[in-house]
């Protein structure tokens, strides 16, 4: 026996205490790699959706792409939007039409941001049909500046040319960022779970109170005859269409409700004809690309809920979920 054993230690003749600290550094290096392969948040073991603090220059947008590769699995339909389309549940897609779904809307979502995100997630799971549901209004189409997750992260950043990027890079916010989830709470699924609408109704303001204070500051901006420059973002609109197209799905657009007090009040300044000149653009697509209209303005086509706002424009879950109801039975083609 003692042969053997001396006969082992001619392998390595460091000290056993060596040995352990070689061993050591072999698996630090490991986990090291491991990290680095994957989104810095998940090397605490604690999925990115139940953070506390969350602070990258990519904002929200970095925040979703660590969302999806936290997922066990890919998604299968994409949410898009802007703040009015955060509540649409991922899950809810996965109950009514058997694919599993992901909110991708984003605070003042863009279309850039829809192409950044649908390549970001075909790029990943290239063999996946993806499907796209599209909360969209009057307003979706303006070149504001990119969002930072779309010019800092490089998982998205590499999906638009050079010459916009550095166009953007003066605009970029400077500075320590902020921890995202300080006042917003997310599911894995990317959904909005809560945020300042949830803390005003916990200190009791309502529905009322809401949208006397909304409608005072949105309707002299619907009033506005100021036509905003659209020519990127369409661009971008119909590349995305374009995308969906080519992985053989068709999109569902739905053009998003407003409570009935809020939408009476812009008609009144002639909203009606911004709306309009929206769906006049819509149909002249339809002889590019191929795409289903649910035009859910009034709440009676989805069977809605006026109660179940945050404001004039903000759904709850309730109207969301009535949303994404009414869609699978009018667009059941779009989800196979």
């Amino acid at each position: 026996m003692a042969r053997v054993i001396h006969h082992r230690s001619k392998i390595s003749r460091r000290p056993a205490v060596s040995r352990w600290a070689a061993a050591l550094a072999c698996t630090a290096a490991l986990a090291l790699v491991g990290a680095l392969a994957r989104p810095a948040v998940a090397a605490t073991d604690t999925p990115t959706w139940k953070l506390k603090v969350y602070r990258s220059k990519g904002g929200e947008n970095s925040f979703k792409c660590d969302l999806v590769q936290d997922l066990k699995k890919p998604p299968q339909v994409l949410v898009f939007g802007g703040s009015r389309a955060m509540r649409f549940e991922g899950t809810q897609f996965a109950k009514l039409t058997g694919l599993q779904g992901f909110n991708a809307a984003f605070e003042v979502g863009r279309p850039e941001d829809a192409w950044a995100f649908a390549n970001f997630v075909h790029d990943r799971n290239p063999d996946v049909k993806l499907h796209c549901f599209w909360a969209l209004q009057a307003t979706s189409f303006t070149d504001h500046i990119l969002h930072p997750g779309l010019v800092e992260d490089p998982r998205l950043s590499k999906y638009f040319p050079q010459s916009l990027l550095d166009q953007m890079k003066p605009h970029m916010p400077h500075g320590k960022p902020g921890n995202l989830l300080s006042r917003r709470h997310f599911y894995w699924d990317g959904a909005l779970t809560w945020n300042v609408y949830d803390i005003w109704r916990s200190q009791g303001r309502t529905l009322d109170q809401m949208l006397t204070s909304w409608l005072a500051q949105m309707v002299p901006i619907a009033a506005s005859h100021k036509v905003p420059k659209q020519t990127r973002s369409k661009q971008y609109f119909e590349m995305t269409l374009k995308l969906f197209n080519d992985m053989g799905t068709k999109p569902v657009l739905v053009i998003m409700p407003y409570h009935p007090r809020a939408l009476a009040a812009f008609r009144a300044v002639g909203w009606m004809a911004k709306e309009n000149k929206f769906i006049d653009y819509l149909n002249s697509l339809k002889s590019k690309y191929s795409f289903k209209v649910l035009n859910f303005l009034w709440l009676k086509s989805f069977h809605g809920d006026p109660n179940a706002f945050y404001d004039g424009a903000h759904v709850t879950v309730k109207n969301a979920r009535l949303i994404v109801a009414q869609a699978a039975k009018e667009a059941p083609g779009c989800f196979q």
